[in-house]
């Protein structure tokens, strides 16, 4: 069989293999493409799933992270308040040798002469209760002298607390002893408003558990009659710092105490009782 040299053979033949080849070859694109698509859906899922599992390990590495860094946190805010109670304990032990030390300066003859004090220096705490029980009686002193005759003529009217208060811190030899103690009580108060505790509640409550009662009475005085302890009112409200106060040792009784809201005296029953029946009679007596 010769191979022909006619042109229009070839043609048919040209036809009859592209006839053949085409479908072929188009199918075997159709197939290329086909698994073209399937490889990369397949590389598609596979980098989803990566994807999804690095996001699962950036998950746990940020709570680790929180973790850790929340962990820290509390570890520094353990040692900060370890830092302050350490100070503010030695503040109080201090605060104790200054006090004493500023009775014995002041009013050490004065106190041991007051017949209305068991005048005991055996220790510096016995030192500031007797202290501070004879300033109370000065307190009383000063308000019964502020009512008299000789102070206010032939028709003298009852001297308040406030100005037996401030006649005894101004005007009264105590006046030096008075003016230190509320100075390095201040620095006190100043150091716990200060720090970065956010729960100060306790160390108020520390704090003013350390007063004698003769102190509560001066402290409660000077917070409504001076400027520079006016912020102070609003702990001790807050805190029930005046819970255990004695109150009958007030000048002008359930006046004064009316000058602080009752949250001030907490759960003190003998103080809620009274003020209880001093307001419900002051309301009658307005009717």
């Amino acid at each position: 069989m010769s191979i022909s040299d006619k042109p229009e053979n070839w043609g048919v033949f040209g036809d009859f293999i592209g006839g053949i080849l085409n479908p072929f070859l188009s199918f075997s694109a159709f197939i290329g493409v086909l698994l073209t698509v399937l490889l990369q859906r397949n590389q598609l899922q596979q980098s989803q799933s990566q994807l999804a599992m690095t996001r699962e390990e950036l998950e746990l590495t940020r709570v680790e992270l929180k973790r850790s860094a929340d962990a820290q946190a509390q570890q520094i805010d353990s040692v900060n308040i370890q830092n302050f109670e350490a100070t503010f304990f030695k503040l109080l032990d201090r605060f104790e040798s200054q006090i004493a030390h500023i009775i014995r300066v002041h009013l050490e003859e004065d106190v041991k002469n007051d017949s209305n004090v068991p005048s005991s220096f055996s220790s510096d705490r016995d030192i500031r209760y007797c202290g501070f029980e004879h300033l109370r009686y000065q307190l009383y002193k000063y308000q019964e002298y502020y009512s008299s005759e000789y102070y206010r003529g032939e028709f003298p009217k009852r001297c308040d607390s406030e100005e037996a208060f401030k006649g005894l811190i101004f005007a009264s030899k105590a006046s030096g002893a008075i003016e230190a103690y509320f100075m390095h009580l201040k620095f006190i108060l100043d150091f716990i408003e200060e720090s970065k505790l956010i729960d100060k509640r306790k160390y108020y409550r520390v704090l003013f558990s350390e007063f004698t009662n003769g102190e509560l009475i001066f402290i409660f005085y000077k917070v409504i009659y001076s400027d520079e302890f006016q912020e102070v009112k609003s702990k001790i409200e807050e805190f029930s710092l005046f819970e255990y106060i004695g109150y009958r040792g007030l000048i002008d009784g359930c006046v004064d105490l009316n000058k602080y809201s009752l949250s001030a005296y907490g759960k003190n029953k003998s103080i809620n009782i009274n003020m209880e029946s001093w307001l419900k009679d002051l309301a009658d007596m307005s009717i």
